[in-house]
Formats: C-alpha cells, sequence, structure tokens
C-alpha cells in the first residue's frame, strides 16, 4: 500500500514556481490510447481505488489503474482538491493503458503528490465515480462521509506554488516547530500567508466534510507540504495572539479561511442538547447554518445540502438522499422539513438563522431560485411547515407540534394569510 506522509516538510519533483506557474505544465505526451470505460461496482458497499504509479519527475507521463475495493478494511488516501473549470485544453492521463480526460488541476495534483519510490493508494472522485452513472453518483456521494472518514490519511491540494505561497508554506511550519518565532513575522509574511489561506480552495462547500472528517491531512501547494497539524497551529497562534501592531492583518488571517475550530466548537456545544433526541436534525441544522453564512461555494446548487449528510451518522435519520436529477424545489422542502422539526429550544439556540421564512428565503437564494420568486418560496415554506407538522402528529410527538404552532409567531403577519 501507499506510503504515509511523514509530519515534517517533504518536497516532490522540483519544477520552477512563479506566479500562474500552473499554466507552465505542457500537456504531458502520451500513446494513443482508446478511452477508459467505467466497470459497474459490484455492489453499494464497493468503492474504486486509483493507483498512483511512482514517477520519477513531473516530465513523466502519469500512470494510474483503478481497481474495486469493499470500504471496509481497505487502506487508502483522499484527495481533497478543486476541480475547476472545463476547458477543452484539458489534459489526458493512462488509466489501465487508456485515456482519460481530467481537469487541469488535478492533473497538477496527481504530477505532486505522486512519489518517486512508491504508488500512492487514493480516492479521489473525478476518477472513482462514473460521472455519467447518475445512479452510482447518487450512492457514491452518500457515502462520502464514511470515505473521507475511514482514509488513513487526506491529501489537500491548493494549487501550484507562487513564490508568495513558498514563502508562507515555509513559515507555517516553522511556526509549527518553534510558537515564538510568530512574534518575529514581518507584515510582508503575514501577507504571503494571508494570500494562501484565501486562495478559492478554502471556500469549497466540500470541504467541511473532507477536512472535519480527516484522521490525518497533509497539505500541499506545488512541490511544498506541511502537516496539516502545522496549519492548525498558525490558526491558534492568530487566535492567541496579541499582535497590537499588525491586529488587523492577523484578524484576516484568522478568518481567511472559512473552516476554522470555531465551526467545530458550534456543532460539539450541541452535544449539550442530546436529550432532545433527534440527533441527526440538530447537526444539519448547525451545519447548513454554518454553509450559509460563511457563503461556501459549489458550482452545483444541490450540494449546498448534499455536501452535509455525510458529517454525522446521525444524520441518516433525516431521511435525505441524494438525487441529482430531484428538482432543486423538492430538495428546499426537504431541507425546510428537517429545519422545522427541530424542537424548540434548539430552534432559539439558532433563532432568526435556520427557521422561518427568511431562512427559507436565503436558502433557496444559493440554491439558484431567483430572489424575485418570493412567491414560490413562501409556497416551499408553507409546503415544508406542513409537512413538518405531519410527521410530528405520525410519530406521536405532539409535544413537538405544539412547539411549531408557537413558533408561528416568527413568521410575519402578511405571510400567515398562506
Amino acid at each position: 500500500m501507499g506510503q504515509s506522509q511523514s509530519d515534517t516538510r517533504q518536497r516532490g519533483p522540483e519544477m520552477p514556481t512563479s506566479e500562474g506557474a500552473s499554466h507552465q505544465i505542457p500537456n504531458l505526451p502520451l500513446p494513443t490510447f482508446p478511452h477508459f470505460q467505467y466497470q459497474p461496482l459490484e455492489s453499494n458497499h464497493h468503492i474504486r481505488l486509483v493507483t498512483l504509479e511512482q514517477g520519477p519527475d513531473i516530465s513523466a507521463p502519469i500512470r494510474c489503474s483503478i481497481a474495486h475495493h469493499k470500504l471496509d478494511g481497505v487502506r487508502y488516501e483522499a484527495l481533497s482538491y478543486e476541480w475547476g473549470s472545463p476547458a477543452t485544453s484539458d489534459p489526458e492521463i493512462s488509466i489501465d493503458g487508456y485515456a482519460l480526460r481530467v481537469r487541469r488541476n488535478l492533473r497538477d495534483a496527481l504530477l505532486y503528490i505522486r512519489a518517486q519510490d512508491n504508488d500512492r493508494y487514493l480516492w479521489i472522485d473525478a476518477l472513482c465515480i462514473d460521472q455519467k452513472n447518475s445512479q452510482e453518483r447518487n450512492h457514491q456521494v452518500s457515502i462520502m462521509g464514511r470515505i473521507f472518514s475511514q482514509a488513513y490519511h487526506v491529501v489537500v491540494w491548493l494549487g501550484m506554488a507562487t513564490n508568495s505561497s513558498e514563502r508562507a508554506m515555509y513559515i507555517i511550519e516553522r511556526v509549527y516547530h518553534s510558537p515564538s518565532d510568530f512574534d518575529q513575522l514581518r507584515p510582508d509574511i503575514l501577507q504571503d500567508t494571508h494570500a494562501l489561506c484565501s486562495r478559492s480552495y478554502w471556500q469549497r462547500l466540500w470541504i467541511i466534510q473532507e477536512i472535519y472528517l480527516a484522521k490525518e491531512l497533509q497539505i500541499y501547494c506545488g512541490h511544498d507540504n506541511v502537516p496539516g497539524k502545522a496549519f492548525e497551529a498558525f490558526f491558534l497562534a492568530c487566535s492567541n495572539h496579541q499582535f497590537l501592531q499588525h491586529a488587523d492583518l492577523v484578524s484576516q488571517i484568522r478568518q481567511s479561511i472559512a473552516l476554522d475550530a470555531h465551526m467545530a466548537k458550534r456543532v460539539d456545544r450541541l452535544q449539550n442538547y442530546t436529550s432532545f433526541g433527534m440527533q441527526g436534525h440538530i447537526e444539519f441544522q448547525a451545519w447548513l447554518q454554518i454553509a450559509v453564512e460563511r457563503d461556501f461555494l459549489c458550482s452545483e446548487p444541490r450540494d449546498i445540502i448534499y455536501a452535509l449528510l455525510g458529517l454525522s451518522p446521525s444524520m441518516e435519520e433525516i431521511n435525505i438522499l441524494p438525487d441529482y436529477e430531484k428538482p432543486i424545489a423538492e430538495i428546499l422542502v426537504d431541507a425546510l422539513v428537517v429545519c422545522e422539526r427541530t424542537p424548540m429550544k434548539l430552534r432559539q439556540e439558532f433563532r432568526g438563522h435556520v427557521s422561518g421564512h427568511g431562512f427559507a428565503h436565503t436558502l433557496a437564494h444559493r440554491m439558484g431560485i431567483p430572489s424575485g420568486n418570493s412567491g414560490l418560496v413562501l409556497e416551499l415554506y408553507k409546503t415544508a411547515r406542513n409537512r413538518a407538522r405531519h410527521l410530528e402528529y405520525t410519530t406521536g410527538n405532539h409535544k413537538s407540534h405544539s412547539e411549531l404552532g408557537a413558533y408561528d409567531s416568527h413568521i410575519e403577519p402578511e405571510d400567515r394569510s398562506w
């Protein structure tokens, strides 16, 4: 199996770096291969894993193979990265002797995380899921929480290096080994770190799941890589630091990564409410608030909901399953039903954020429903509220139903005419 990366900074194959260096890697020549065809997975308990073959340097073509494995019991790493936009110039890689076109950012990642002396065994969504098979895609997305939580290692790819990012990666590791060095950082170095932590990778919605569930992280930027613990230490130093001379800049760095320890604390605080039951509803509502508040990005509107489902096994109780052919309006209703069923005391925890018609409008807008369709959104909210009440009746939870009625006081008077 693939060799684990150690908790020390390592350098992969060398290549001169500069601003925008990712465009300097040419499309590596490959023989003309027939195109790769996916074979069906044996069961819902199987996944595909990519063997990324070792390569002496980045000039060597990328060669991979794909095999099917049962998820439980197999040892692998998982890759967390940005897909990026498709382009006609996207390169091809070799998989089992067949050609497969991939996005440029994934090709760059494979070149730089590839080891020189051993193969790596990886789960990579773009390669391990047959994206043209909607049934398989739906199921594999539903188990992505398990996939990332069971990986022994999550590899984070931030993108190609620049002069600024090289300095930032060096400083982050330096502070990790010597926290007192934080006091000596110059403003220009702090600016480099802020630039690294403001990359678009950190705004991806899916990183909530990919990073939060990871057992261990190794973060790559070009040929540099540092352990995830180094980033944690750096941001802890930012949080605890009384660096008045550069307080604004330190604050910007602390806030630049959307996924921070503050989020986890907010969710962990909800463990105090486990006596109410409905733990999956509670956790889903907490993460949904975070996703909407921090304006995480995703190209697929349905992922605003689906990217949160794997964060806790308890969320199976909310009975939302990924279905990329389901109309967005129906998915919005499903999510609002969960929010409306949350016990009253928990609603007060999120008051004004994740319940009521105001939040319905916010979530609808994030899911691509135009803000001018207020009448449609109010109809969908009314449908969700009525469905939540019906579920409370059918489950015999009349106390929760009365709480739902009490919560109607948060609805604007003009909305009660529905």
